[in-house]
């Protein structure tokens, strides 16, 4: 089951993570992958910010792993709308969501899920074939004009945190007015097959480059 924690994270947190990111020259967009090789000592430096809160969000969501957390920076702003309305599933049973900055009108840039849109599977085929499947452009225009009814919207403000299981549901983000800025923090790793989830990672870094 999902789960929205309100006015849960700390607004110093927020603030210093924010002010760490504004030091990053962008254009269109920014992603930081916590497990990409090449970041530079800024994204770095955010990274371990980040990671250092992580014990604490766990304890309030009763998340038990010992895994290394894999966390990812998004920061959008309204002119990059590629970026938005692109459905997918994680490679993580638990994913959190918390918003650095939202726009103050709509759209928003908040975030569509479909819960248990598919079930776990110890099928590197059915993993492969989901992907395919959900995660193209044909499927984005189908859900934005037909099934976005079967979707749920997700209103969160910094200082919120959302949990749910971005392996089993089908999410993605609405486009946005202004800039949005989110931390994506995945544990559990729900993929076994390490090759194939290091291929899902490099394909995801390749198109979520600085812009």
């Amino acid at each position: 089951m999902s789960q929205i924690l309100r006015n849960k994270i700390d607004p110093n947190f927020i603030r210093e993570v924010n002010q760490l990111i504004d030091k990053i020259s962008y254009e269109r967009s920014l992603f930081i992958f916590s497990k990409k090789k090449d970041l530079i000592k800024l994204e770095i430096e955010i990274i371990n910010k980040i990671k250092s809160f992580i014990p604490a969000i766990k304890e309030d969501l009763n998340i038990d792993t010992n895994d290394d957390p894999y966390i990812v920076i998004r920061c959008v702003k309204k002119i990059d709308s590629k970026m938005s309305f692109t459905p997918h599933f994680d490679n993580y049973s638990d994913t959190i969501l918390i918003p650095l900055m939202v726009p103050s009108k709509p759209p928003y840039g908040e975030l569509f899920l479909q819960e248990n849109s598919r079930k776990q599977s110890n099928s590197m085929f059915w993993d492969l074939l989901r992907k395919f499947i959900y995660q193209n452009i044909f499927t984005a225009v189908l859900i934005k004009n037909f099934f976005l009814k079967y979707f749920s919207a997700i209103h969160i403000l910094p200082g919120d945190a959302f949990h749910f299981n971005g392996y089993k549901s089908l999410h993605f983000n609405n486009n946005c007015s202004s800039e949005r800025r989110s931390i994506l923090i995945h544990m559990n790793l729900a993929i076994k097959d390490t090759q194939i989830l290091n291929l899902f990672e490099f394909l995801v870094y390749l198109t979520h480059k600085k812009n």
